[in-house]
Order: C-alpha cells, then structure tokens, then sequence
C-alpha cells in the first residue's frame, strides 16, 4: 500500500525524529495514516440554498436520499463523514470568523465548534487520513487535526498555492486540485513537505472511491468517473445533476460502504483522436479513429455506438446501431443523409457481439461526430431556343457548395469539355456554336464535386 517515495520519506523523518526505538512506534502511525479508507462506491454530497442538506448518489442505480436536511449552519468548503457517524465541516467561526473545524450531528442538526486555524478567512478542503485525523487546507497552508484531541498541528506551507478544491488519495499518494485550473498537485507530508504537479483534470469537486476518482464529467454537472491516467471522464448518471437544486457542492465519500460493483472495475473504451466532423459522400464507410487504447477485463466487448444526439439523453434507448469494429457503415432505413451522429467507444460486458448497456462497470468514451452527405445532383435547362445564337444554361444544384460541374459541348461533331465552379445553389453559364452553324447544340453534364462528394 505504501508509496515508495513516501515510505522513504517517511523513514527519513523517523531517523531524525529520535532513536532506533522510536522508529516502530511511528512508523506503525503513518502506517495507518495511508492505509486505504474505506470507501465505496456511493458518493455523498452537499447541495446550498435551497434546501441545504447533505445527501447520498448511489452512483450504481443513481438515487439520491437525502441524510441531513434544513441545515442552519452557514457555508461550508468541505466535509467528511467519520466511521463515529458523525459529519465533519471545514468552515468557519468567530467575529471576525477564520477556519474551522465544526462536528454536525446528522440526528439532531446541531454543530459544535472543535476547533479553529489562523486567519484570515478561507478554507479550501478535508480529507480524513484515518479515523481520528484529518489533514486540512487553508489556501496555502496544510495542518493536521487530531478529533480526539481537537487540537491542529501545521505540516507546512505553499506559498501562493490558492487551492480551493478537493483533497483526494489515489494509488495511495495524496493530491490537492487547484481551481479553477483543475491541476491536481502531489503531497508529500514530509518533511520537508512539498507540493508537485500531477495531472491536469479540469473538473470539480472530486472524491476518491475505491481508488477510483470521480467528479462532474467535462462540461457538466453530471457524476462521472476520472481516468486519472489521461484526465477523460465517464458519465455514469447522466439523468443526475450534482448542482439541479442550485448553490454550494462539495463531494465526500460513504466510509461505511465499502463494498460494490464500482470499487473493482477496470473497463476503459479507449479514446479517439480529436478529429473535427467527419464528412463522407453517398454512404461510404467511415473509418473511426479510435486510439486502440481500450482496456478490457475479461467478458468485455468493446463497440461503438452510433447515436443521434447526445448518448445520455435518453441512455441507452438513442444507441442506433453497435458496430464492432472501428467502421462505421450507412445503414438503408437506419442511418439517413445530412444528419450529424455521434460515435461513443463503449467498452462493458459482452451480450452476443454486443454489450450490456446496464453493466454497471460499462466505459464510455468522449464522442466523436460523423455525418453522410447524399451525392449532389444538377439540373441544366435553357429557355433561349434558337439554334444559332449564344444559348445561356441554367443550372440548379442539390448538395453543399461550391460547387465543381465538368460539362460537354456537342456540336456539329465536335465535343469539348469545360469545368466551372458555382459558390451558390444556382447559377448559369453561357454556351455558344461557331459563328454561322446552325442545327443541334448538345450540353451534358459529366462530372460533379460539391464541398463533400465527389461524383463522376
């Protein structure tokens, strides 16, 4: 469990902490103070005014029960939910106020005060190092808060470090985000204590679960699942807003479940390379760029899922089509012309060639887009009818501009071709015999490219 780098950091303190028969004593803490927390896969929340509470998100069959409700105790940062069945609240007291640490009853409501941290008055996150610590954040200051002794120990200091976001442990090193860049930077407790850039995820709030990450998905409100080794993110409610009632949020995790489907899944779809629409004419197959970066455990199918619109606004009921190897074909009667797909990767237990939409540790990707464009078309025609004059062609195109028309004159015996481009729907040209021939004047067109397709 131990972080190598930690472990050895964490030696060093005990050599000049003291001598030889110290080491045991705080080594057995530190110990404890990295062992993996009991989390799971329900996630607790906050939401402001209105109706300040604090609630439970099943992230599983997502449902919501609110646990405290009409809370009076003013605006809080941060909270944590202790094994005692108490809530902890990173907020604020005195006049004038600084940070503190407040205990709220979940029966009663009530809120009682255990402790404060200099001013001045902000305070950014909490995080529970084992069941009587808690590590806290003041924009650039990191303390340690003892709930036996309600008594705070100062760790160190990050100048200009503003954080003002989440506190979270993942592959059992310690990382702070800093909004609103969403950098998430590594703690090492030392000493020396110290600060070091992790990964950029621009999301937040977040909490760590089972080892897992989760917060808002890019973009949204909506409960998602981090990668933590790229930053992407996986919505897992997408009928949930974690802000629908409005005001503060903060995220913390449930220490009295540590059990569920979510704490053991390593299904990842993959990503593809950002690519802007793919445009293709008359129903060729589209080659999706998928990365081939999916990760399957081992009763999963990787598909993709063809989608009209957003995946999550009626999952899974909107999947059109699985297709089941990085091609998209048109599909008569399914797929139609001038309509904008998305395309998911979306890696979960296999069902015949297919997936198991409802499988709770499915994976799915950021979307790319794809539409089929129909073949354009051009209608030529003339309302000059002599023979021996110039005759001017009017030509009506269907399709996207512009247009690239390759059409034949024929007259006398003799054929010539010409090509011009038309910028809009419509447009003319003009076709004239050699000076005194008189008899048929034949224009055909031969070949035609608007800006997606290319027919001849």
């Amino acid at each position: 469990m131990f972080n190598n780098a930690i472990f050895r950091t964490v030696v060093g303190l005990y050599r000049l902490a003291g001598p030889n028969r110290l080491l045991i004593g705080l080594h057995c803490f530190f110990s404890m103070l990295f062992t993996d927390r009991v989390d799971a896969q329900s996630i607790l929340h906050t939401i402001g005014s209105p109706p300040n509470e604090i609630g439970r998100l099943d992230l599983v069959n997502c449902t919501y029960t609110p646990l405290v409700t009409g809370l009076s105790v003013g605006n809080f940062v941060d909270f944590v939910l202790m094994p005692d069945g108490f809530f902890y609240l990173l907020g604020f007291s005195g006049n004038p106020p600084s940070p503190a640490i407040l205990r709220l009853d979940p029966v009663t409501g009530n809120t009682t005060v255990l402790g404060n941290f200099p001013p001045p008055a902000q305070a950014s996150a909490l995080f529970p190092l084992n069941d009587s610590t808690l590590l806290v954040h003041t924009p650039g200051n990191f303390y340690t808060f003892n709930l036996i002794t309600n008594t705070s120990t100062f760790v160190g200091a990050q100048p200009g470090f503003n954080g003002f976001g989440e506190i979270i442990e993942y592959n059992g090193q310690l990382l702070v985000s800093e909004n609103p860049s969403g950098d998430l930077y590594a703690i090492d407790l030392g000493p020396p204590f110290s600060l070091t850039f992790f990964l950029d995820v621009p999301v937040a709030p977040l909490v760590s679960v089972c080892n897992n990450v989760f917060g808002p998905s890019l973009g949204s409100d909506t409960p998602a699942e981090i990668n933590m080794a790229n930053g992407t993110t996986n919505t897992l409610c997408p009928d949930y807003f974690l802000s629908s009632s409005g005001g503060f949020l903060s995220l913390a995790s449930d220490p009295f479940n540590d059990t569920g489907p979510l704490c053991n899944c390593v299904s990842e779809s993959g990503t593809f390379q950002p690519t802007p629409t793919i445009n293709v004419c008359d129903g060729v197959p589209i080659a999706l760029p998928h990365n081939g970066d999916e990760t399957l455990d081992g009763d999963d199918n990787l598909i993709f899922a063809l989608v009209d619109g957003n995946i999550f606004t009626n999952y899974p009921g909107n999947v059109i089509y699985q297709y089941t190897t990085p091609f998209a074909t048109f599909i008569p009667g399914v797929t139609e012309y001038d309509v904008t797909y998305r395309v998911y990767a979306v890696a979960a237990n296999a069902l015949g060639s297919g997936v198991d939409f409802l499988d709770p540790c499915r994976e799915i990707s950021t979307p790319i887009a794809i539409r089929w464009r129909p073949s354009p078309t051009v209608a030529l025609s003339s309302s000059n009818n002599c023979t021996s004059d110039c005759v001017m062609i009017d030509a009506a195109f269907t399709g996207t501009p512009p247009f690239s028309l390759t059409y034949q004159v024929s007259v006398g015996g003799t054929t010539e071709s010409f090509t011009q481009t038309f910028s809009t729907q419509t447009g003319s040209f003009e076709v004239c015999p050699p000076p005194g021939f008189t008899g048929q004047l034949d224009v055909a067109a031969t070949a035609l490219d608007d800006a997606f397709c290319n027919c001849q």
